[in-house]
C-alpha cells in the first residue's frame, strides 16, 4: 500500500511538471505538503512556467528597445592615424643634379635682374610659375617634411521626428508583451488546476485504501467467525 501511495505522490509532481533541486548525488528528502504548499512548490519550480516568465521579461525588454529607437541617438567616433615619423621628400624636377651655393646665388641674382624693382621681400611677390621661378626652385635641394600623427573626433546627435514604421513596431512589441503575459497567466491556471486535481486524487485514493483495509479486516473477522461456526 505504501508503494501505491509513493507512486501516486510521484504522479502528482510529474503531472505538475515540477523538478526538485537537489545537491549533488544526495538522496532526495521526502516532502510533506498541504494543498497550498503543493501549489506554491509547483509555481516556483515548474519548467514551463519558468520559460513563460522569461518570455514575459524578454517581451518587456523588447518594448523598451523599440521605444528607445525613437529617442535621441548619440553617436561618437575617435580616429587616430600615425605615420611612424615618416619623412616625405619633395624634389622639383632636377634632383639628379647637385648645385653649389655659388650656382644657387647666381641663379638668384639672375632672377632679381629679371625683376629690377625686386627687393629682398619683393623677390617673393612676383607672379609664381614663370621661367625664372621654376628654374630657381628646381635648383634648390630636396625639401623634407616630417609626417606627424593625426587624430579626429566626431560626435553626432540624431532624433527621429516621425516614422509610421516606428509606431507600428512599438505597437507590435506591446502586443507581443500582452500575449506573453496572458500566456503566463494561462499556464499558471493550468498548473494550479493540475496540482489541485492530482492532490485530491491522492487524498481520495488514500481514503479508498483505508476503506479497503477496513474491508479486509471485516472479511478476515467474518472468515474467523465462519470457521468457528463451521
Amino acid at each position: 500500500m505504501k508503494k501505491v501511495m509513493n507512486k501516486l505522490i510521484l504522479s502528482l509532481f510529474l503531472t505538475a511538471g515540477v523538478w526538485t533541486p537537489s545537491a549533488g548525488q544526495e538522496t532526495a528528502k521526502e516532502l510533506v505538503l498541504d494543498l497550498q504548499d503543493a501549489i506554491d512548490h509547483a509555481m516556483a519550480y515548474n519548467l514551463s512556467l519558468e520559460n513563460a516568465r522569461m518570455e514575459v521579461d524578454r517581451s518587456r525588454a523588447n518594448v523598451w528597445e523599440s521605444i528607445a529607437m525613437g529617442l535621441p541617438q548619440v553617436d561618437g567616433t575617435v580616429d587616430y592615424m600615425t605615420y611612424f615619423n615618416y619623412e616625405l621628400e619633395f624634389e622639383f624636377g632636377m634632383g639628379e643634379f647637385e648645385f653649389t651655393p655659388e650656382q644657387i646665388a647666381d641663379a638668384t641674382s639672375q632672377t632679381m635682374v629679371a625683376f629690377p624693382d625686386a627687393t629682398a621681400q619683393g623677390l617673393y611677390d612676383h607672379a609664381a610659375g614663370n621661367f625664372f621661378d621654376n628654374t630657381l626652385q628646381s635648383m634648390m635641394p630636396a625639401t623634407t617634411i616630417l609626417m606627424s600623427d593625426q587624430s579626429t573626433a566626431r560626435l553626432q546627435l540624431s532624433q527621429l521626428i516621425f516614422s509610421g514604421q516606428y509606431i507600428v513596431g512599438v505597437q507590435t512589441a506591446k502586443l507581443a508583451r500582452i500575449i506573453s503575459e496572458q500566456n503566463l497567466e494561462f499556464n499558471e491556471l493550468n498548473i494550479k488546476e493540475s496540482v489541485v486535481s492530482a492532490y485530491y486524487l491522492v487524498l481520495i485514493t488514500e481514503e479508498s485504501l483505508g476503506i479497503l483495509d477496513q474491508n479486509v479486516k471485516n472479511l478476515e473477522e467474518t472468515l474467523d467467525q465462519t470457521e468457528v461456526m463451521y
